[in-house]
């Protein structure tokens, strides 16, 4: 029992190495990827709010449009808040936690191979 659980802790070790090599990468493409799209967030969010208040044209328009941007981008975030800790909850080392739970399914006692079974 002692080499079954020593067999599955490498397991469990090499599969949390690959997966953090795996998302290592990716976290840093979704970084820099995110770096980029902020500069042209920003750069498109300006754009319309110039554009708004050059046509409405009025007293402290300039508030009520950033104001208003403020409010859609703090509902947006707070949705893709609730979104991200739902999928935070869906497990990782799917394959490790099986190899556990057949581990507790087997027998506790052994059984010799001269021992004849009926």
């Amino acid at each position: 029992m002692l080499h079954c659980l020593q067999l599955r802790s490498q397991l469990a070790l090499i599969e949390a190495k690959e997966a953090g090599s795996h998302y290592g990468v990716i976290a840093g493409l979704v970084i820099g990827a995110l770096i980029l799209a902020l500069f042209a967030y920003v750069f498109l969010v300006l754009t319309i709010v110039f554009a708004l208040a050059a046509w409405m044209d009025g007293s402290y328009v300039w508030l009520k449009i950033m104001g208003g941007a403020t409010g859609v981008h703090l509902l947006l975030a707070a949705v893709l808040a609730l979104v991200a800790k739902t999928r935070l909850k869906a497990g990782v080392f799917e394959k490790t936690k099986a190899e556990f739970r057949k581990d507790k399914s087997w027998p506790k006692t052994p059984t010799h191979p001269s021992q004849p079974t009926n």
